[in-house]
Order: C-alpha cells, then sequence, then structure tokens
C-alpha cells in the first residue's frame, strides 16, 4: 500500500513538470520565433510480485513514472508581415546570431531595432552580429534595406550582412529570454531573410488547453489515489489495530 503512494506521487510529480512546460508555452503563444518544448516521459521497470505465504506469482506493478528530458520543438512557424524595415523572419532553417553578456546566443524572433548607437539590436538591447562576427550599424540616415540575402543597406551604402547560422538540432537548448545555445553545424544550408515580416510562434494555443485540462485531470485522478491510500493507512493504524 505504502508503495501506491509513491507511484501515486511520482505521477503528480510529472504533471507538475508537464504543468509548467504548457503554462509556459502558453505564457509564449504570440512570441515571434518562440519554439515550445517537447517532453520525454518513461515509466520505471514493472515489479513482479509474489504471494509471501506460497510463492505463486500474482504478476506485474508498474512503480511509476519520471520526466527524462525536456526539448525544444525545433518546428517552423509561417510568417505574418508587419512591413516593419527591421523585422526579420528567416525562411527555412537558421538561427539569427546574438551577442550577448552571456557570450553568442541564437535566436528566430526577428522583432529588432537600433541603439543609442545605430546598432541592429535585439529587444533586449542585444547587438545581432553579422557575417563578420560584428554589429551591424545602421546609423547616418538613408532607406534601409535587407536582402534575401542578408545584406544590409543604408541608402547605397553597404552596412553588413545578418548572420544567419545552422545549429546541430541535437545541440540546441534554451536559455531564456527567447535564446538558444547550440553547436554551429557549417556545413549546413541555411533559409533567407524576409524582411518586414515575424515568424509566428510554433504552439497551438487549442492543443496546449486540452493538453492543460487533461494534465490537471491527472493531477487529480493521482491526488485521490493518494487519498484513498492514506484513508486506509489510517483505519489499518487506529480501527483494526484496536480491534
Amino acid at each position: 500500500m505504502e508503495r501506491g503512494l509513491f507511484i501515486a506521487a511520482s505521477g503528480m510529480l510529472a504533471a507538475q513538470i508537464r504543468q509548467d512546460v504548457i503554462a509556459n508555452r502558453l505564457a509564449n503563444a504570440t512570441t515571434p520565433g518562440f519554439k515550445g518544448e517537447t517532453l520525454a516521459q518513461v515509466a520505471f521497470g514493472d515489479m513482479l510480485l509474489s504471494n509471501t505465504l506460497t510463492g505463486a506469482g500474482i504478476g506485474p506493478l508498474n512503480v511509476g513514472t519520471l520526466i527524462t528530458e525536456i526539448k525544444p520543438n525545433l518546428t517552423n512557424a509561417g510568417f505574418r508581415w508587419t512591413q516593419n524595415t527591421l523585422d526579420l523572419a528567416i525562411g527555412g532553417d537558421g538561427w539569427f546570431a546574438v551577442q550577448t553578456p552571456q557570450g553568442v546566443r541564437y535566436t528566430r524572433n526577428g522583432a529588432f531595432t537600433t541603439d543609442a548607437e545605430g546598432f541592429i539590436t535585439t529587444a533586449q538591447g542585444d547587438r545581432v552580429l553579422g557575417t563578420d562576427g560584428q554589429g551591424i550599424n545602421v546609423a547616418g540616415g538613408g532607406r534601409v534595406t535587407i536582402a534575401r540575402t542578408g545584406e544590409v543597406r543604408v541608402g547605397d551604402r553597404v552596412a553588413g550582412r545578418v548572420a544567419v547560422i545552422a545549429l546541430d538540432p541535437e545541440s540546441v537548448r534554451k536559455e531564456g529570454q527567447n535564446y538558444v545555445s547550440g553547436t554551429v553545424n557549417a556545413g549546413a544550408r541555411v533559409g533567407s531573410v524576409a524582411q518586414g515580416a515575424l515568424e509566428s510562434s510554433n504552439v497551438n494555443t487549442v492543443s496546449e488547453m486540452v493538453a492543460l485540462i487533461e494534465n490537471m485531470r491527472t493531477f487529480e485522478a493521482d491526488q485521490k489515489v493518494i487519498r484513498a491510500l492514506d484513508d486506509s493507512l489510517d483505519r489499518a493504524a487506529n480501527q483494526i489495530g484496536r480491534v
């Protein structure tokens, strides 16, 4: 009976982790370029039960569940056109490279702006890197145009080229602020840059709401099991013991 408490508790812990992941996906459903997460879940190995008096086999008992890994879902979503000059999206694979205080990180969120010095930056103020590994300065006036190759022009002047970096999908890890880290795959093909567009989040809000309800019901079911087992243990200790 005590084993049943641990089994139900493991299910509740897994449900809590799923709840956090689902909540994070819903919170970022409208964040440009956001990638949701997928969960890897396994069951602990079955344990064979037997009669302690006769030794006869009773059957297997599963001893719980476990969330083993949370990985980003790298499926690309469609564009929405904004017509904003510094809104960029990548058509296909690839990531924008950004210089952060923690080092170079990568993002699909192309809602860029400029800082006081005229460098293209993210909403967090981190500079977007060009193919030369340096920031791209668009100060000096003139219309800013960005070609599909990533080449940035200010009027007739070439200011640089936005770097689009391919990462090994298995190495991608989320870093917060819609940034990821990963191993650069120099030989992989990358997509083209679209100016005046933003990639949508790959989160489906309807599916997430359904998953949220299912997860809450799973949690409540495990909670009821624990209450029933706790009640049985209480009666065994306080009522049967007195008899």
